[in-house]
């Protein structure tokens, strides 16, 4: 399986230059886990415009797969031990044709040469390309992205990260396929050639660490601070990018920090300011602004006051205002606090 597979992908009738673009960016940037996910995809439902194949890059993170397996015996083996804990010498006993008929039924998935892709469940909303580019250019489902060499494959193949074979009991994932199409068993047997973070605020990551283990650690942890969303707090990522602005992040390590602390800061949506400050003005003046009284009040004034007297910080792209607030910020990185509390 290789890129080339995917070569007649590059010129689909009814595109434009930018749909072709970024199709072409994807396609160069396609782990050996998503472009076996991509094969089974494009097998189940061939796509026919730009924007079809536009919309099932964008969800490749909804299939799952089943690695490594050619046939319906494999599949059954796979599924007895990864899903459901059988020992080898178990095995045996277990019809695994059925048990992958069975598995199929309730996993509808297409076989490709080296795995069995599962679909994304009919009820799963996916995401499209609709209006202009700048609405589906962004994939947001990944912490980094790392192009890895070994002696077999010097020019390399990309994982995203985080891996989840942790998180799902042993299920190789982008890791395990990718040192697979390296053709080696180690990470250490690696070298790295590129790396990407999604967080701007990261810095080049590539330069910041002499282990490429400790750099497939620290952004694993920052996937799964993103996968989390602060327990679904509200605004996490518009917050999490201001406390990063707020402290000047310049390296992964300092990302890690702040978003393992975001509770150390104090965040307000742009939008919620206004009513913030009438709220303030409740609290702090026993005040109820009625319509009449807004209309006669200069609510900017004191907005514009109220920032300064709570050190709130407006980011830079005035998404909304930030500030620290008394909690103990707790690194797990050496530096003993994130390095810039105060903005000068």
């Amino acid at each position: 399986m290789k890129l080339d597979d995917f070569s007649d992908f590059r010129h689909m009738n009814n595109s434009t230059k930018y749909q072709l673009a970024w199709i072409n960016a994807s396609l160069n940037e396609l782990t050996p886990k998503e472009q076996l996910l991509l094969h089974g995809a494009v097998q189940n439902c061939p796509p026919q415009t730009a924007r079809d194949l536009i919309k099932i890059l964008l969800n490749l993170s909804e299939y799952r797969l089943c690695f490594p397996v050619k046939s319906k015996w494999q599949l059954g083996e796979f599924v007895a031990r990864e899903e459901c804990g059988v020992r080898p010498e178990y095995m045996d006993y277990i019809d695994v044709e059925k048990l992958a008929e069975k598995y199929m039924a309730e996993h509808p998935g297409v076989f490709t040469e080296e795995a069995y892709v599962e679909l994304p469940a009919v009820s799963m909303p996916l995401r499209d390309c609709k209006g202009s580019v700048p609405e589906w250019l962004p994939d947001e489902g990944w912490s980094a992205r790392l192009r890895l060499a070994s002696q077999q494959i010097p020019e390399g193949v990309w994982i995203r990260l985080p891996d989840y074979e942790a998180v799902e009991d042993g299920r190789p994932d982008e890791i395990a396929v990718a040192l697979n199409a390296l053709g080696v068993h180690k990470i250490q047997e690696c070298t790295l050639l590129e790396a990407k973070c999604i967080l701007p605020e990261a810095g080049n990551i590539a330069e910041q660490y002499e282990s490429l283990a400790d750099l497939i650690y620290d952004a694993q942890n920052l996937g799964f601070i993103l996968d989390e969303r602060g327990q679904g707090e509200p605004h996490f990522m518009d917050k999490f990018a201001a406390a990063l602005e707020y402290e000047k992040c310049r390296t992964l390590a300092e990302a890690i920090d702040i978003g393992q602390n975001l509770s150390c800061y104090d965040y307000i949506p742009a939008a919620d300011f206004r009513a913030y400050a009438i709220e303030e003005l409740g609290h702090v003046g026993g005040m109820k602004m009625d319509p009449m009284l807004e209309e006669c009040f200069d609510l900017d004034s004191f907005a514009a006051d109220l920032l300064e007297r709570h050190g709130l910080y407006e980011t830079g792209d005035e998404r909304g205002f930030i500030s620290r607030n008394d909690r103990e910020f707790v690194p797990t990185h050496e530096n003993p606090e994130p390095p810039h509390l105060v903005l000068v």
